[in-house]
């Protein structure tokens, strides 16, 4: 029984620790400019945009957010910065590319797996399904 117990410790205490970075070595730290210019080249490129004026205005709101960004945040505070940044790119992005921007953005939602504890061939109880 021993046996098994220091079997099962030693694989899950290697899992652990090759899933953490090797120490010594954080990770790198980007600057507010460099964060801004990073999510406006990939707005630009997924979006289309060529122009360049909203290319700026793209650069400057990111680079705005960026400079502004605490170190930590709470849940409400992360949630009314992302509604002032979704109202503030629905002014500057035209209403193809914000749509276009929106759909990005709910992407990645429907792809995520179940969550921890859900299982796949249980049914929702009846008053938990959607109608």
């Amino acid at each position: 029984m021993k046996k098994y117990l220091f079997i099962v410790l030693f694989a899950s205490g290697s899992l652990l620790l090759s899933a953490q970075a090797p120490a010594g070595m954080p990770a790198p730290k980007r600057s507010p400019e460099q964060v801004a210019a990073k999510q406006t080249e990939r707005m630009v490129r997924e979006l289309g945009i060529s122009d360049s004026i909203q290319r700026q205005k793209l650069y400057d709101f990111h680079l705005k957010y960026a400079l502004s960004r605490p170190d930590t945040l709470t849940r409400r505070i992360r949630l009314e910065r992302m509604q002032a940044m979704t109202d503030e790119l629905e002014h500057l992005l035209t209403k193809e590319q914000f749509n276009a921007f929106m759909d990005k953005q709910l992407e990645p939602q429907s792809h995520r797996p179940m969550s921890i504890g859900v299982k796949a061939n249980k049914p929702m109880p009846p008053h938990q399904q959607p109608e």
